[in-house]
This record gives structure tokens, sequence and C-alpha cells, in this order.
């Protein structure tokens, strides 16, 4: 019998090297590969281009399995595939893997008209890659297609440019879509004729990670991805990535310009997770939004069964609340619009419960009103305590603090030429160590949740941010609007409900030191709703470029000093600032 671990080994000697290509797409079968690997199995690939089955390349149950791709290649066919789909797995090590897509998950081209009356602009798509189906909604939670405007002569993300919605993609000739932008766009009167755009809309995540622990990336690199490159849901710890890359790839068959994005999403984001990842070393640019997301889930108070429990929901079905909690985690409730701590209790058991949808749905759309709420997908649960929750009324939120993906480490990894922010970090205890970034359309660092619209837990504590090096951040509109909330190139921050909602000091035991902001449109540091908040010896220049002072205005966070200190109590010590 061959050993689990000899199995691609002997493949590898049956085949040529030209063989696999990725013109030979069924030399290597991924998955046959994988059935009945053994605990402690090591599973080599043969370098190579490999497409991966046309439903991605399921590891599932796998238990302390290395798979080694020697330098590999793995290409999905479609945007609807999922790459790599890992569940169920404990100790799983992947390393030196390539991912890629083909074909991409969107297209790009050069603007070749503007019509400022009519909110229009065609684009002459690029060679080489695909047609505007590309970015068309396949009908998931995330609709509507995007665009991201680039300088004409430069790959950088073009300076000023808000965040572009799409109503409408049309064929306006040979190669050229009509692009329509919603009414309530802003920022037309930035885009010109011979810039560089990229059209595309969220399908299926790069990889998935789901109901495991220890999984370890390590020198994997990420081409393209149709959503979030990677995504860890309902996991026990929240995995290691090591010299991870989020990068675009080399320019497609037949095209001569370079490709502008990476991932149509964010590049890591892991949530509802007992056990935050160690991230280090790795790269993440060019993505469509965020490089590292951390956060956990707010349920509502539907209504209460009992006077120790109450019914809840999710527009999702895939967080496993009822996996992921414990016997004894504490839950915290939260009123708005400040979303103060109003009370606290250890829950007992969360269950799924059936629940007639129908009387829920419009609630759960004013919820999550970002999303096209799929009825089928809503999951009702029941949550026990185990004591009475006194005074906490029905249309509330809670959080529930051990599953936020707390406990994190970030080091020594750089986050550069992307929308979105650098970190958006919604967990307590971590370390945020030696990283840099640079040219990015919102800050580098927010620290705090996003309770309302995406609905992200929670108030964040106990972190240090230290020695990062950052540089012309904020460099898009959306950071500068009177309706932001993250008004500093590192801000401590709570999405409350629109306006200046009432202060309510949610985060607390935060250390800012030694870090160096050099060049940010909005201030260096802005600190609001936290407490005992440490500033000390952090180098900030060229910061609050817009000296508009509009940014924040409407949140009543509004400031043109290089530090802000609004509805916060923070300590300051030997900072160099102008």
């Amino acid at each position: 019998m061959i050993r689990p671990a000899l199995i691609l080994v002997a493949l590898a000697c049956a085949f040529r090297p030209e063989s696999l290509r990725a013109a030979a797409p069924d030399a290597l079968d991924l998955q046959a590969a994988v059935a009945g690997l053994q605990p402690g199995a090591v599973l080599e690939l043969p370098p190579g281009v490999h497409r991966l089955p046309a439903t991605g390349w399921r590891l599932a149950g796998l238990r302390g399995v290395i798979i080694d791709g020697h330098g590999a290649t793995l290409i999905a066919g479609s945007r609807e595939a999922t790459s790599l789909q890992i569940d169920g797995c404990d100790g799983l090590t992947i390393r030196n893997l390539r991912i890629d897509y083909d074909p991409l998950p969107f297209t790009q081209g050069d603007v070749a008209s503007v019509d400022a009356q009519t909110g229009t602009i065609t684009v002459r798509l690029h060679a080489g890659y695909p047609g505007s189906e590309a970015a068309a909604s396949t009908g998931g939670f995330f609709t509507d297609a995007r665009l991201q405007l680039f300088d004409r002569d430069t790959p950088t993300l073009k300076p000023g440019a808000p965040d572009y919605g799409v109503a409408s993609l049309e064929p306006a000739g040979e190669r050229t879509v009509r692009v329509a932008f919603p009414k309530w766009q802003t920022g037309l009167d930035l885009i010109a004729v011979g810039d560089r755009v990229t059209l595309s809309s969220r399908a299926a995540e790069g990889v998935s990670i789901r109901n495991s622990r220890e999984v370890t990336l390590e020198d994997v690199t990420i081409f393209a991805a149709p959503n979030v490159a990677i995504v860890a849901r309902s996991c026990e710890t929240g995995g290691t990535f090591r010299r991870v890359r989020v990068i675009p790839g080399p320019p497609p068959e037949g095209a001569t310009q370079p490709r502008l994005i990476s991932a149509c999403a964010d590049g890591l984001n892991i949530a509802n997770t007992r056990q935050g990842p160690v991230i280090e070393q790795c790269e993440f640019a060019y993505q469509a939004d965020d490089a590292i997301n951390l956060h956990g889930a707010m349920i509502p108070v539907l209504k209460w069964i009992d006077d120790r429990s109450f019914l809840s929901v999710l527009p999702w079905r895939n967080n496993r609340l009822e996996v992921i909690t414990r016997t004894g985690d504490t839950i915290r409730f939260l009123d708005p619009p400040s979303y103060e701590v109003v009370g606290a209790a250890n829950i007992v058991k969360i269950e799924k419960t059936p629940e007639p949808v129908e009387p829920w749905l419009e609630r759960v759309g004013k919820t999550w009103e970002m999303l096209k709420v799929n009825p089928e997908s809503v999951t009702f649960y029941r949550v026990t305590l185990n004591q009475r929750a006194t005074g906490v009324q029905a249309g509330g939120f809670c959080e529930i603090p051990a599953t936020s993906a707390s406990g994190f480490i970030i080091r020594d990894t750089y986050c550069h030429d992307h929308r979105g922010r650098g970190f958006r970090l919604m967990a307590s205890d971590g370390l945020v160590l030696n990283n840099r970034f640079e040219r990015i359309k919102g800050c580098a660092i927010s620290l705090g949740a996003e309770f309302s619209y995406w609905r992200e837990a929670g108030w964040s504590r106990n972190l240090v941010v230290s020695d990062n090096q950052i540089r012309d951040v904020g460099q898009g509109m959306n950071i500068r609007m009177p309706d932001s909330y993250t008004i500093g190139a590192i801000s401590i921050m709570a999405r409350t409900d629109a306006g200046a909602a009432p202060a309510f000091p949610g985060n607390e035991n935060i250390v800012l030191e030694g870090n160096l902001i050099d060049g940010c449109s909005v201030a260096g540091i802005s600190i609001s709703n936290a407490h005992n908040v440490r500033v000390n010896r952090n180098t900030i220049r060229n910061v609050n470029q817009d000296a508009s002072g509009e940014a924040g205005r409407a949140r009543g966070l509004s400031t043109t000093q290089p530090i802000s200190i609004i509805r916060a109590e923070a300590t300051l010590s030997d900072n160099l600032v102008p």
C-alpha cells in the first residue's frame, strides 16, 4: 500500500512538467489526492500549473496534514468557485503555493468618454481581460458592482477619488462598456479620458477556512480572488499566516497591460473565531477593500422568550454561533445609538431554533441594510442566559467578546495601494507591531467596532500598536467626508448610528507608541469613544493635508490637530508633532 505522503510523488514521476500546465487541466486529480489521507501525512504537489476541480478543492477533516506545493500554481476556473475550501481541519499546513483564477474575476480598461450630464462613462476594455460579465452580479449578499479609479500613467489609485458604485453595465461597442453610476455618486469630475479603471463585484471567496483549528498558510501567494482573498469563520483559532501575499498576478494571455487589482474585497477577514490569528511577514496590495479585518458578530434581541432567554437572528447560515460559543461566555447588551454596554450575563446555551421568517424579514433587512437578504439563509437562535438581564429591552443588540478573534498578533506586514483601510480591528488583547502602510485610500489602522451598518463587533480592549510606519494614507475622498468616523491615520473609534451619538468609552487600555506617521489627509491620530489610552513617542508629520476640517463634522469629530482626542480620555507624552 502506498503511504499517503507518497501519492503525489508517484504522480509527479508519471508526468513531464509540460504536461502539468493549465493546458492539460485533467493531468492531476487533486480531489482524489486528498481522499483518505491519514493524520500526519505529507502531500507533495509536483511543480507546475494545475487546474482545480470545477467547484474548487475541498480539504475536509484533515488532521496534522502538510500540503507542500513546491511553488505550484493552482488555477480556479470560475469566480463562483472558492479555490480552497478548508472545513473541519485540525493542524493543517499549506505551504509553497500560488493561487489564481482563469478567467479573472474582474475586468479593467481605459476611460474612453465621460458624460457628466447623464452620469455615465464608457470604458474600452484592455486586451486579454474578460468582458463586463466579470463584474456582473452573481445574486449573492453583496449585489452591486464597483469601479476603482487608477491613474493613467502609474499603477496607483487616483488620489482624492471616492469609492465608486455602479448602477448598470451595458455594451457600447466592440470591447467597450457603458458604466452608469448611482444618483448619489460623487467624484465624477475626477474621472478623465485615459484614466484606467477596474470593474468587479463580489462572488465566491478565494480561500475559505471554516470550523477548523490551527490552520497554517505559509509562503502562499494569491494573485486573484472573486471576493475576500482569505476568509475564516467559526474556527477555534484564527490560524497562522506567514509570508502570505495577496498581490496582482501576471497579465493574462494576450494582455499588454498589467493587472490593476488582486482580490475583489478584503485581503484577510477573520470573524466569529475564539482565538485571533498570528499574521507575520505578509503583504496585501491592490485588493478592493481592507487588508485585514478581525471582528465578531452583533446579534439583535428580537424578543424575550422568557426571563432568561431571547430570540435572535443572523442573515446568513455559516456563522454557527451554536458551535463557536461556550457555556459561561459573557454576552454584553448594547443600547443604540451609542451602543453603551447596559448589561451583561453568561451564556448557558445558544441553539438554532425554527421560526417563521416572514414576520421578521423587514427587521432583518433594516438591520443589515447593505445586504440582499436571502430568506432561505436567515438563521434564528434561542439564547439562554444564566440570569435575567434586568432592564434590557427587545430592539437592542449584543456582542460576545469571546468570539471576536481576540488574542491576535500582526507584525512585519506590508499593506499598500488599496481601497479601504489597512487593519480594521474590532478584536481585543492584540499586538500590532512593526508593520508598513503606504498609499491607502482609508486610514492605516482603525480600532473599534462597526456597530451600525456592517454590524460587526466589538469594543476593543488591551491593545498595543507599536513601531509601525505609515506613509501617504487617507488618500481617498470618503475619509474626508462629514460622516467619516476614522479621521486619523490611526483611529480609535466606534461607528454608531448617524450623527454625533452620545459618547460611551467602550474602547479601553490601548497603547499607541513609537509609530511614524508621515502623510495623511486627516489627523495623525484620532481617539474617540475610549478611555485609558496612552500615546507615547510617536512621530507625526505632513498630516491634515485637507485643511477644511470637514472630516467627521457630522459626527462631532472635526479637527485640524495632529492628535485629536474627542469624547475620550488619553494621556500623551514625548510625541514629535508639528
